[in-house]
């Protein structure tokens, strides 16, 4: 098991270089913060509301706002389902989304590795029409002995029968007291068929955990 984590700690290190190596102009800045407020129902079911504020154009300007809510379910301690709806006030308009999801859970000692699929149907509000998105990510963290930090890097493709973006992500999770808990990062992703191709994001949030 140890070697397999170890493989996919390589696997995103060397996607995370090669994001890096790939910056392009023009390019943006933002700032996403975010409040996550989660509860356990049973051993296997989790109940959860997400509420995040997007910002863009050098964090002048509104890319969008939204709320979550979601449940999970944990029917086997390698695999986790899921199902959130997501609503979108952004630049561009008013969306609702539909988001089932598959998670593969692994881990050895204070190494852990996550692979999620996620498909996303979004739909708008002001057109009347609707996309669907393919997400999968690759997550892996290393939780510090002795320690409240939890530093981790992920890698995200979007595709809707063609590439759309990728995200390149590194940040870390901290826990204090003993219900919250703050995540710092910093992103980087690059996407096509836009003015703008690359934008740079750093990242808060806060969670409560019942």
């Amino acid at each position: 098991m140890k070697s397999k984590v170890l493989a996919c700690i390589l696997l995103v290190s060397t996607l995370l270089a090669e994001g890096a190596a790939r910056a392009q102009e023009p390019s943006d800045f933002g700032i996403w913060q975010s409040i996550n407020l989660k509860g356990k129902v049973s051993n296997t079911v989790s109940l959860g509301f997400w509420t995040e504020h997007r910002s863009k154009t050098s964090a002048r300007d509104l890319d969008c706002a939204l709320v979550m809510p979601y449940v999970n379910y944990t029917p086997l301690k390698w695999l986790q389902l899921g199902y959130a709806s997501e609503y979108i006030i952004a630049a561009s308009g008013r969306y609702v989304t539909c988001r089932p999801s598959a998670t593969l859970l692994l881990g050895s000692g204070p190494l852990s590795f996550q692979f999620r699929v996620l498909p996303i149907y979004e739909h708008s509000l002001d057109r009347g029409t609707g996309t669907w998105t393919l997400r999968t990510r690759g997550k892996v963290a290393c939780r510090i002995a002795d320690t409240a930090w939890k530093p981790y890097m992920s890698c995200e493709l979007f595709t809707a029968g063609v590439w759309k973006k990728t995200r390149y992500c590194a940040g870390t999770t901290w826990s204090f007291g003993r219900h919250s808990g703050l995540d710092l990062f910093y992103m980087y992703y690059v996407m096509g068929g836009a003015s703008v191709r690359e934008r740079h994001i750093l990242g808060v949030g806060y969670s409560f955990s019942i």
